[in-house]
């Protein structure tokens, strides 16, 4: 049996920031908040809910169409 799935199609974007963001942030302006991090690392995956059903089903040994 195949099953049809619907869903979102993304790529996942993750990022690696070695600090606390709270370092950054002052109370007393959190109402003008602008800020930029620097990151060590980004990757980038797959992912969205569609394809991380998609992903599942395939573990469990299950046929499926991404719609």
């Amino acid at each position: 049996m195949t099953l049809l799935v619907s869903g979102s199609i993304v790529f996942d974007q993750i990022m690696n920031y070695p600090g606390q963001f709270t370092d950054h942030l002052k109370p007393q302006l959190i109402h003008k908040l602008s800020v930029s991090f620097d990151v060590e690392r980004l990757t980038k995956s797959m992912g969205g809910t569609g394809m991380n059903i998609c992903h599942t089903l395939g573990l469990l040994q299950q046929h499926c169409i991404l719609l």
